[in-house]
């Protein structure tokens, strides 16, 4: 979850709590009505209409918040849907407003309610059409930030974690640098779809590295030494197998330069793995390590 999904419900709480600091002012004016082709429209509607989305946009966000890399792009598009119909909640309120009393004045004019119903139906038509356009406008907008802000975040982490690997290897711990290298692919990869665009099924490495594959942001090379840097990952963690420095340095090379390509791609969409720099070497791998389980 970024910092700017932590803003959005932040302020989706703060203005329900402003809304229940004013419910005593809309109860005094929930008798105010209004008539809308025919039906009686009450002022206390737009409290509950704006509250409501309000309040369902900070449960999405909440789920997402709980969920955390595993959440679902479905909660994020819900947040985001419910947030920016509330803010357009109030404006789309105060037109039907006004189009409810501009039809009352045309047919009191022209002598015949007829032409008030046509106009409020026309206009209704076209306040609907902009508003479901500005309102799919807002959605991309809000869902653009969220993705600039995630593969920042994931941009920052992406170097912590491989400093903190080049930190294990000078401490002697290779077993852990190794499995720390890992972790930076994992990210690196990431980050590399997200600003793609590009979701997996499942955000498993499996489906992250088919999924880069299958939209050509990896070459088979680079795929080849994932999975043998997966392999011995795996070695490491369920075997308990002990790796020396050279294969540990080797490791953390190919990390280096798998994630520089990665960056490549990211900033200027390039898509040929061969275009800027070699293949990254293959870390070395005991050939008594070759279980690979699923992560």
């Amino acid at each position: 979850m970024t910092e700017f999904t932590k803003l959005k419900m932040a302020f989706s709480v703060a203005l329900l709590a402003a809304l229940f600091m004013l419910r005593s002012l809309f109860d005094r004016v929930s008798g105010y009505t209004f008539t809308f082709l025919g039906l009686d429209i009450e002022l206390l509607l737009l409290y509950y209409l704006f509250a409501g989305a309000l309040g369902l946009s900070a449960y999405c966000f909440a789920l997402e918040l709980l969920a955390g890399r595993s959440a679902s792009p479905l909660a994020q598009k819900a947040g985001n849907t419910f947030y920016a119909l509330a803010v357009l909640m109030p404006p789309a309120f105060i037109a039907v407003f006004l189009i409810a009393h501009a039809s009352e004045r045309l047919a009191y004019w022209l002598g015949d309610p007829a032409y008030g119903i046509a106009f409020s139906v026309a206009m209704l038509l076209l306040v609907a059409a902009l508003g479901i356009y500005v309102l799919r406008s807002l959605g991309r907008a809000i869902g653009e930030r969220d993705r600039s802000f995630t593969v920042n975040q994931l941009g920052d982490e992406e170097a912590a974690s491989l400093t903190k690997a080049t930190g294990l290897l000078e401490a002697g711990l290779f077993d852990l640098a190794v499995v720390q290298s890992f972790q930076t692919i994992e990210t690196s990869l990431r980050r590399l779809l997200l600003a793609r665009g590009v979701a997996p099924r499942r955000w498993t490495m499996k489906e992250i590295i088919a999924t880069a594959q299958r939209h050509d942001l990896i070459s088979d090379a680079d795929r080849q030494v994932l999975h043998d840097i997966r392999v011995l990952r795996n070695s490491v963690i369920h075997e308990a197998r002990e790796v020396d420095r050279t294969e540990t340095e080797d490791v953390i090379d190919a990390t280096r330069r798998l994630v520089t390509r990665f960056h490549m791609r990211t900033a200027n969409g390039d898509a040929d793995p061969d275009q800027h720099s070699e293949a990254a070497p293959e870390p070395r791998d005991d050939p008594g390590t070759g279980a690979d389980s699923p992560v």
